[in-house]
């Protein structure tokens, strides 16, 4: 199955040989399992017919060697015999299945945080594209489906060797029930399958969309939770979100029910099989064999059952989970390698250096319109120069060019006179810092929050860039300063304060290029000045991209690109840039 092959492509060296170790488990589980059922045949054989014990000559050397022991007291040894074999079939059973899970859930967790790993790895530009309520449901739901199937894998191969084992030893009883009893059984369950299998592939699809509509659902709902409550639309993502929880409970009942319905129909016609068995048995063998090759079958019916049932279940598992896990894998096989840097990645200057765009072009996919067109720039190194334009101009997506997040499908970046290829860029990204219009802000101390990507905070270098950020009145202001933790996404702080926690970060990884991306949207007349101060003292330590209309940081720019009217426009040149004008295509 496609579903098998792609599993153990997922797999690490480690855990596919954790998987032959659990062949291993899995056929002792089965030998142990039609041991307890060979078991019985003895014991019921003696207990129909006593003088059975002469005639059979296994049970005579048994006898033999046991000292000859009364009929009664060999039948009880018969059957503590018989017993002890159940229990140890059954604690086999039971570590084996306890192991099976273990391994599991082992890879499922596995599996997930690569996958998580794998997504912080990926470019902005595929986050873009692909969305976050998709990529958390992966992470947070698909993952645990990879798991379901892992078990399901394991138990298939288990109870395969199981069931094979059980069809060998009534072959070895009766030739013509065991195949009686394949025909019933076997059959049954692959005609049910064969029937189902693509409902359950669509089962698994539409899980797969509904569980992204879902996350999606309750990511906008609480993360916009202001807005919900002034726009009156609780109602709204309330409906939305039952609708598609209802859908997935539908689909996964209908998965649930199309795995167990065979068992019930099975069981009626297991008995009937049982009722041929006798009547055929008894007529061939002498009552004491016919009563023991009887009780043979039918406890190897009850042992069998469960076994195919397993079987079948777990190919209703991989078959539903198969969409998940297509998309799990298709995720984590194209996630890019991204080596450790080295000091010899590239020949990128440490310091602040000038950076220019040359002809450079984007657009975010093949068939979207281009956002950028031969567009050439240069910011003079340890200069502050300003973004101006209206909104779709270009803006935003130039200073991401040049922040690295994303790629030119057109021209190219320099650094220093170094071209910033993807090596560079690892190395560019180590010098680099942005702050947005939207902070981002964890959950987290304030401590945290500004020292975020690095191992151990350096007290004063902390203390640094608060004060250079403004920041250090507010920080203050808190009852516990920079051990409070300001809940999710900054909501104990204003807007204007988590610009000022966002800048103060940016400031603690003294970067060498800084954006500042529409920081002035929500601060008040006295932080703006307090801004434009440290854009003056930055000047000629870091080099500055300001995406600002305010004419207090306007004014303290070297110059500025105007954005717009089809065209890159430099102007209030005080710096070494040369004046560059090049046709600029707006997004619709």
């Amino acid at each position: 199955m496609n579903a098998l092959r792609t599993l153990w492509l997922l797999l690490h060296a480690r855990e596919r040989r954790g998987c032959l170790v659990l062949l291993v488990l899995a056929a002792s589980m089965a030998l142990g399992t039609v041991a307890g059922i060979a078991a019985v045949m003895p014991f019921f054989a003696v207990l129909a017919d006593p003088a059975l014990i002469g005639r059979n000559p296994a049970l005579a050397w048994l006898h033999d060697h046991t000292g000859n022991l009364p009929a009664s007291d060999f039948l009880l040894l018969l059957g503590g015999g018989f017993v002890l074999l159940l229990i140890v079939s059954s604690a086999i059973n039971l570590l084996g299945s306890a192991a099976m899970t273990h391994f599991a859930h082992r890879v499922g967790d596995h599996v997930r945080i690569r996958l998580f790993a794998a997504y912080l790895e990926q470019d902005y530009l595929f986050h873009v594209r692909q969305g976050m309520a998709v990529l958390a449901g992966n992470v947070l739901h698909q993952a645990d489906r990879v798991t379901g199937m892992v078990s399901a894998a394991a138990m298939l191969t288990c109870n395969l060797l199981t069931t094979a084992l059980i069809f060998v030893a009534i072959a070895a009883v009766d030739a013509g029930m065991s195949l009686l009893v394949l025909l019933v059984f076997g059959l049954a369950y692959l005609l049910v399958y064969a029937i189902a299998r693509r409902r359950l592939l669509a089962n698994g699809r539409l899980q797969t969309e509904l569980g992204a509509e879902r996350v999606a659902v309750v990511e906008q709902g609480l993360a916009g939770i202001k807005d919900v409550l002034l726009s009156q639309s609780q109602h709204t993502f309330s409906t939305r979100f039952a609708r598609a929880s209802r859908a997935i409970s539908r689909t996964a009942a209908n998965t649930q029910l199309v795995g167990l319905a065979p068992r019930y129909l099975l069981e009626c016609v297991s008995g009937m099989a049982l009722v041929i068995a006798a009547l055929a048995l008894g007529a061939r063998a002498p009552r004491g064999e016919w009563l023991a090759a009887l009780t043979f079958v039918a406890f190897s019916a009850y042992r069998l059952l469960p076994a195919l049932q397993q079987v079948y279940f777990s190919l209703v598992t991989l078959r539903a989970g198969q969409s998940a896990l297509d998309c799990i894998a298709s995720d984590l096989m194209a996630a890019p390698e991204v080596p450790p840097a080295r000091k010899d990645d590239s020949h990128l200057p440490r310091d602040c250096a000038a950076v220019e765009l040359i002809d450079v072009g984007f657009r975010h996919s093949a068939d979207a319109p281009r956002v950028l067109e031969h567009v050439s720039l240069r910011i003079p190194a340890g200069g502050v120069v300003a973004f101006t334009g209206p909104n779709g101009s270009g803006k935003t997506t130039t200073a991401d060019l040049l922040l690295g997040l994303l790629t030119p499908d057109a021209g190219r970046i320099e650094v220093g006179g170094a071209p910033l290829d993807p090596r560079a860029r690892e190395t560019w990204k180590c010098s680099l810092a942005c702050v947005t219009q939207h902070v981002f802000l964890l959950d987290a101390s304030v401590r945290e929050n500004i020292t975020l990507g690095f191992a151990c905070d350096d007290e004063t270098r902390l203390h640094e860039a608060v004060r250079l950020a403004g920041a250090h009145a507010l920080i203050e202001s808190l009852p516990r300063r920079y051990e409070q933790r300001l809940g999710y996404r900054g909501a104990r702080l204003s807007g204007g304060q988590r610009q000022l926690i966002g800048l103060a970060r940016a400031l603690y990884r003294r970067p060498s290029f800084l954006v500042l991306d529409e920081v002035d949207a929500s601060l008040d007349t006295d932080t703006m000045g307090r801004l434009a101060t440290v854009l003056q003292g930055l000047r000629g330590i870091c080099t500055v991209v300001v995406i600002t209309h305010h004419e207090q940081l306007l004014d303290v720019c070297d110059c500025r690109f105007e954005f717009g009217a089809g065209v890159v426009r430099r102007v209030d040149t005080h710096g070494d840039g040369a004046l560059s004008i090049r046709r600029l295509r707006k997004t619709p």
